[in-house]
């Protein structure tokens, strides 16, 4: 099982690395690595920005929180797309999840658009339309959520061996016999 220092290490070291496939454990410490940055990057704001400046408008800026998400984000997106790996899924499916919360979020925006429509019709289609987005949103998270707590796939896969960080390696002898 892989550790929180090296589940870490293998995230930076694996930086814009798509390919291989990443274990249940070193995603879901990943994921909690990001958390923590995340609250990290939230101190730092409101002391700095808050409590320091005595300008509690300007913490909103979050700078540091922005900045740490920003670092984090191409690891982050390797290791997700690695782990989609280890299941013998496609890291495109990631796309698949965003576009999906996209159109979500267009049917709440226009769903709620509508409630401030004084037609009785109208609210039945505000209703109609968040009901949607958020029926979609809840049933994306929990299809992405059960795949990414799918245990690895035994032995080799279309991406690779088992703990692999990249396609299949191949030996200098295999190289040769070729």
């Amino acid at each position: 099982m892989t550790s929180f220092p090296k589940a870490i290490s293998l995230g930076f070291s694996g930086y814009v690395n798509f390919r291989g496939r990443s274990t249940r454990a070193e995603y879901w410490w990943w994921s909690l690595f990001n958390f923590i940055a995340a609250i990290f990057g939230v101190v730092l704001d409101v002391t700095i920005f808050g409590l320091l400046a005595g300008n509690w408008d300007a913490a909103d800026w979050s700078l540091f929180q922005n900045l740490i998400g920003l670092a984090l984000l191409l690891p982050g997106l390797a290791v997700t797309v690695r782990r989609l790996h280890d299941i013998n899924k496609s890291g495109w499916w990631i796309l698949w999840f965003s576009l999906i919360f996209l159109a979500g979020g267009i049917l709440l925006g226009v769903g709620i658009a509508f409630f401030f429509v004084t037609f009785s019709l109208h609210t039945f289609l505000a209703v109609m339309l968040v009901g949607s987005a958020l029926i979609l949103w809840l049933a994306t998270t929990v299809v992405a959520i059960i795949w990414l707590c799918r245990p690895s796939d035994p032995g080799e896969n279309r991406y690779g061996g088992l703990n692999s960080t990249g396609p299949t390696e191949t030996s200098a002898s295999d190289m040769e016999a070729e």
